[in-house]
């Protein structure tokens, strides 16, 4: 795949994250240097000042440099990633 189709394809896993209510997924795309920030919160997260952000991944890739295609591609991985379900936990056996 190309850059582009990289970037669309981020941009597209972000619109269907949100439509599923698995992941805010935020894409910003900074023309001036070819830059593309990624940021992903959950679901849940609530936008007001006295409630701290929950993180899950900041990521930012500058289009124009060697690799780029890669990084996009490992992104999207781990927000697909992210957006699987909690392994449910189990007690151990003794």
């Amino acid at each position: 795949m190309s850059v582009i189709t990289e970037v669309l394809e981020l941009m597209t896993l972000a619109i269907q994250m949100k439509a599923e209510q698995k992941l805010q997924v935020f894409v910003t795309y900074h023309p001036h240097v070819s830059d593309i920030d990624v940021s992903v919160f959950p679901i849940a997260q609530e936008w007001r000042k006295e409630v701290m952000s929950n993180t899950l991944l900041t990521a930012n890739v500058y289009l124009d440099k060697e690799g780029a295609e890669e990084k996009l591609q490992n992104i999207r991985q781990q927000i697909e990633q992210l957006a699987l379900p909690a392994p449910e936990v189990t007690e151990a056996v003794q």
